[in-house]
């Protein structure tokens, strides 16, 4: 197994830091998609003069460069595609040395060319292949596969690799919050109004100490503080995984209505978040924080799309070791992913070819990959990049034959080579996904997506 990589360091909230808080507050509440710009407007320009030491995770960048060179105000870039955002709530308790799976998968997604946002969440119990181990396990333990065989970048990386690997979508970031986290910053908005839909009774609640306790909750308008909400978005033994999905995007939803409705300062927010400590982590820097707020405020209230990976679009199993799964129902699950995350116009007008000696001298070892319907489409982008000089060493078919856009996986620094391949395919920076420090025997692959078919 490759050697474990330093996971993107946790900010700390000490001095300025916890101005930060602020906009990763923004982050998990709504995967930093729709109403960041509320506490963005206010912020901005404290954020902008602070020497804000946010180490972010080497991973592609919204913005370009991913900060100054300078000691003076953080340069503001503007959002142009498509990004999207993995959310990850962690079961992470005391004297608990991990690793944890994650209890909350959701996929947020923001466009700033149509103005909207999605979110779609996945049932922990989904059966998922988990790529480059060829086998099948639930998708919340993607997080413990990444921790425990050292993939770089820890779980959530692995976590967004299997998510990409499932849904055939580009993931470019991650939030990752476990239960503290959840309950102090529900308690740090003054807590949240949910209207329940049905009682909840749960005899077997988990407790932080690994025990059990009966959980109710009443039918009707609930005023919900941190405690009552992480419980409300966690049970399920009085009803299935699919419906803690739903009511996770509830108590979603009623954040961002009562952000909206707040009227204390926004100076108190730092100071109530002081005590966050280590419960949130991510791998977005501050000028990725601040496009996606700036192009968030853009988006109008029916703006907003969301979709649960439901009973509709799985099967239940029980595996031949006991466990209860959902297997997924792949043209139902492509269809609201289609709905969700729609592929741009596709397009066959490509870009020029780099310069052949500069391909030369790096000659980076390049895999084509065909990742939609159509035939031959590999074999005739290979042929057509030899032709210009590129070392492609093989293509084929990828893993799935339903990739929405073209991606770009880089294994090796082969920066030119790298750079003219996606002005050949009109690619931007959120279509590369970097996996340097992975063992491979090739530096870039390319997997073909719609967006490189003609209609």
């Amino acid at each position: 197994m490759p050697d474990r990589h330093r996971r993107a360091p946790i900010v700390r909230s000490t001095g300025n830091r916890n101005l930060l808080w602020s906009v990763l507050l923004v982050a998990f509440l709504a995967g930093g998609l729709y109403f960041g710009y509320l506490f963005y407007a206010s912020v901005r320009d404290i954020v902008a003069y602070a020497e804000l030491p946010f180490a972010t995770g080497g991973h592609t960048s919204l913005t370009s460069p991913r900060r100054s060179s300078s000691t003076g105000p953080v340069a503001q870039r503007e959002l142009t595609e498509r990004v999207n955002i993995l959310f990850l709530g962690i079961d992470r308790r005391d004297n608990d040395p991990g690793p944890w799976r994650t209890d909350t998968m959701i996929l947020f997604s923001l466009d700033p060319v149509s103005k909207t946002v999605s979110m779609l969440s996945m049932p922990r119990d989904l059966w998922v292949t988990l790529p480059g181990y060829n086998l099948n396990e639930r998708i919340n333990a993607a997080y413990v596969y990444g921790e425990k065989y050292g993939y770089p970048g820890g779980g959530p990386e692995y976590a967004k690799r299997t998510v990409q690997y499932n849904l055939g979508i580009p993931v470019h970031y991650y939030v990752c919050i476990d239960f503290e986290g959840f309950i102090k910053i529900i308690d740090a908005i003054g807590g949240i109004d949910i209207d329940v839909p049905r009682e909840i009774i749960d005899y077997n609640y988990p407790t932080p100490d690994y025990g059990t306790m009966r959980l109710y909750i009443p039918a009707g308008r609930q005023h919900m503080d941190g405690d009552l909400a992480l419980k409300y978005a966690r049970t399920r033994h009085d009803s299935s995984d699919i419906d803690r999905a739903r009511r996770q995007q509830q108590v979603i939803r009623a954040v961002r209505d009562k952000v909206l409705s707040l009227n204390f300062p926004l100076a108190r927010i730092p100071e109530q978040l002081r005590i966050l400590g280590d419960s949130v982590q991510t791998d977005m820097g501050i000028e990725e924080l601040i496009a996606i707020g700036q192009a968030a405020r853009e988006v109008p209230e029916d703006g907003i799309k969301s979709g649960v990976i439901d009973e509709t679009m799985v099967i239940s199993w029980k595996t031949p070791e006991g466990w209860d799964v959902l297997v997924p129902r792949p043209d139902r699950i492509r269809a609201l992913v289609g709905e969700l995350f729609p592929a741009p116009t596709p397009t066959v007008t490509l870009g020029p070819l780099g310069d052949r000696e500069k391909l030369a001298q790096e000659a980076a070892r390049i895999e084509i990959q065909n990742g939609t319907q159509t035939p031959g489409l590999a074999s005739k982008t290979a042929t057509e990049l030899r032709a210009g000089g590129y070392n492609v060493v093989r293509y084929g078919n990828a893993d799935r034959p339903d990739y929405p856009e073209t991606v770009i996986i880089v294994y090796a620094d082969k920066r030119y080579t790298l750079a003219s391949l996606k002005a050949h395919f009109k690619l931007a920076d959120t279509h590369v996904l970097r996996q340097e420090g992975i063992k491979a025997d090739i530096d870039i692959r390319v997997i073909l997506g719609a967006n490189a078919v003609a209609e």
